[in-house]
């Protein structure tokens, strides 16, 4: 189970666009339950040098990543990639060539709104509940925080400040003062000195603290409370919640006290008309490896982007979880030399229109179209067990390395070896006893690629944790010339301790006189008719050479040949229709590729991929490094996800 999807939790399209009067724009227009979403960049329509635009938010549930991380459903930071997926919307309007959409990181919170309306953008918000191009969400109540000076000594005041995030979450640092000098503490990206030099009385550092915040360029008023005494009042002048703080967590009841008189809701106006977003170390925050594109020849491509580091980010808390803004760059949305009535200044914009981009909200009815956030990663497991073989001249050093798995059950369940936990474990190989029934008191020498020559062969090789419960170790072993060997006895081992001896029938590597002709026969030996939409499933994969033509002893004495591929693929499409619902990701993450163990090969796959109440089928694909391709086999395997009703 190498894929997970996490649908978007929230959506919209904003837009400046003119209405169909040409007079009067969209910009408090909502589209949050439309069941798509819109990009497009409009030049010269309404007069000459007119800018109209479209872009699109989407945030996803980034604690449900952090979440299933935790668990252990999510490999740790590194081993995962996270790609943004959007699906292309088909429409009868015409749609652009030759662009390049960019993808940024909201800065702050936004919502999404009840507007449905993508035609006459006639679902406004009116300063209320929604996103648009001018408010990310409605603009509630204005916050008064209250600060009271509790001191007539300047001194006490010297080197502290107060904190405060204005309307456009801006933060402000008011620090104080005196004769003593002082300096800014680098807290905010504005600062203000608050100058208290011959002032000793707390009413008069009150009103010196009020002057500075008017004088400033925060969108704050000031004003002296008439109770408690010496005490200024800051209030947001549009509203939305913000926060007010001072140099430490507690000042100390003779110097300041800071306090909430009416909390805010709301997510308030943009700082920039459509959208703020981390860009260019905006907010002291480093966004410039933030930014993420995607350049389309034609305007039917899906958006498929790899955002790995902003998702890292989110989950460690170091950037906001506000998703993401998707637009046209800066070159490709329309020009404009003013920042009148919505639009933005854009000197190296286009001159042309690209229109129109649609993609599928996450209200569309279709399951599969829907934007989502895509992990991907590598879970595929080597076990040679049943593939093992001597070494060989014929092979590479990596060739000739077998890897083995230590697999620790209890009751049904992977759990750590408590005196290794995630520590080394130790290995030795022994051949069969005279009657081939156990082991051989004298463990063999094992050796180590060429490469490692300077080495000395050694009876003990050293392996290690896996994952939760699994143990692996690498072997090379040379096949004796004095006597043949035609089981060996693998024996897990640390100190005295013996947890585990398997059996492995060794192979030899053998040249050939003509080319490979590889045709396979396949079937899943646990395939069941159904599956629920919630499960996880284990499929198991026989594989044997088509044409193996065993003698009628082999026939009656062994169990079938099982065939191991060492690089296969799985895919998955919907009966009904063929969509594909899982592609072959065969790639440097190799989502879809198969493990294999003694038994053959197998995968996970998360039902939860797959909508409910249809019917799938499963394809594979073998790699041939001969031919340097993928092959996909001709066997097709159905199953349905069932939809329960209850």
């Amino acid at each position: 189970m190498a894929i997970k999807r996490y649908k978007a939790s929230a959506d919209n399209t904003i837009v400046n666009t003119y209405l169909a009067d040409l007079s009067n724009r969209a910009t408090g227009a909502n589209a949050g339950q439309a069941d798509v979403m819109e990009i497009y960049s409009i030049y010269g329509r309404q007069s000459s040098g007119s800018q109209e635009l479209s872009r699109i938010l989407v945030n996803f549930p980034v604690s449900q990543i952090t979440t299933d991380r935790s668990s252990g459903k999510l490999p740790s930071s590194g081993s995962v990639k996270f790609y943004l997926r959007l699906f292309s919307a088909k429409s009868s309007k015409t749609v652009p060539r030759d662009f390049k959409l960019v993808v940024q990181p909201v800065s702050h919170s936004w919502q999404e709104g009840d507007g449905l309306d993508l035609e006459n953008y006639s679902d406004l918000t009116n300063n209320g509940t929604g996103s648009n191009w001018m408010n990310a969400g409605n603009r509630g109540r204005p916050e008064t925080s209250k600060v009271r000076f509790l001191t007539d000594d300047s001194d006490d005041l010297q080197s502290n400040y107060v904190l405060l995030y204005d309307s456009y979450r801006t933060a402000y640092a008011f620090y104080f003062t005196n004769d003593a000098g002082g300096s800014a503490p680098g807290v905010a990206s504005n600062e203000v000195e608050v100058a208290l030099t011959s002032l000793a009385a707390s009413s008069s550092f009150s009103n010196k603290f009020k002057l500075a915040v008017l004088s400033s360029s925060a969108n704050i008023t000031a004003e002296k409370a008439s109770r408690p005494a010496a005490t200024t009042k800051t209030t947001n002048k549009i509203g939305g919640a913000v926060k007010v703080s001072t140099s430490s967590a507690d000042p100390g009841p003779t110097m300041l006290a800071v306090s909430t008189v009416i909390s805010g809701s709301g997510s308030g106006p943009w700082r920039n008309v459509g959208g703020d977003y981390l860009h260019a170390a905006r907010d002291g925050s480093p966004g410039t490896d933030l930014t993420f594109t995607q350049r389309f020849s034609n305007g039917l491509a899906d958006v498929e982007i790899d955002i790995t580091k902003l998702v890292e980010r989110w989950v460690a808390g170091t950037t906001s979880t506000y998703g993401v803004g998707v637009r046209l760059s800066a070159s490709f949305e329309a020009y404009s030399k003013t920042t009148t009535s919505g639009t933005i200044k854009n000197l190296a914009g286009a001159k042309k229109s690209y229109y129109t981009k649609r993609f599928f909200a996450r209200g569309s009815q279709f399951f599969f179209k829907r934007p989502v956030l895509e992990a991907r990663w590598n879970s595929v497991r080597k076990d040679d067990r049943g593939d093992f073989y001597f070494s060989s001249s014929l092979g590479t050093d990596d060739d000739n390395m077998n890897t083995l798995f230590l697999y620790n059950y209890v009751r049904g369940r992977l759990r750590n070896i408590p005196s290794v936990g995630t520590g080394k474990v130790y290995l030795k190989l022994y051949s069969g006893s005279s009657d081939n029934t156990k082991p051989n008191t004298t463990p063999l020498r094992l050796h180590l690629p060429s490469s490692r020559s300077a080495q000395r062969p050694r009876t003990v090789v050293t392996g290690g944790y896996y994952k939760t419960g699994i143990y692996t170790a690498s072997v090379c072993l040379t096949k004796s010339v004095t006597r043949t060997v035609s089981s060996l006895y693998d024996v897990w081992f640390k100190g005295t301790t013996q947890y585990f001896t398997g059996t492995i029938l060794p192979k030899t590597l053998g040249a050939s006189n003509h080319a490979r002709e590889p045709v396979y026969y396949l079937n899943i030996t646990n395939l069941q008719r159904e599956y629920a939409s919630t499960q996880n499933a284990r499929f198991n994969v026989y594989v044997r050479n088509k044409f193996w033509n065993p003698t009628i002893y082999t026939k009656a004495s062994s169990t079938p040949m099982t065939t191991t591929i060492p690089s296969a693929s799985y895919r998955v499409t919907r009966v009904i229709d063929g969509l594909e619902a899982i592609a072959h990701y065969t790639g440097s993450n190799f989502a879809t590729g198969m493990s294999y163990d003694v038994s053959g090969n197998y995968f996970d796959l998360d039902m939860k991929l797959l909508q409910p109440g249809y019917e799938y089928a499963l394809r594979f694909a073998f790699y041939d490094p001969e031919l340097v391709a993928w092959q996909e086999q001709d066997e097709i395997f159905k199953f349905k996800v069932r939809k329960n009703e209850h």
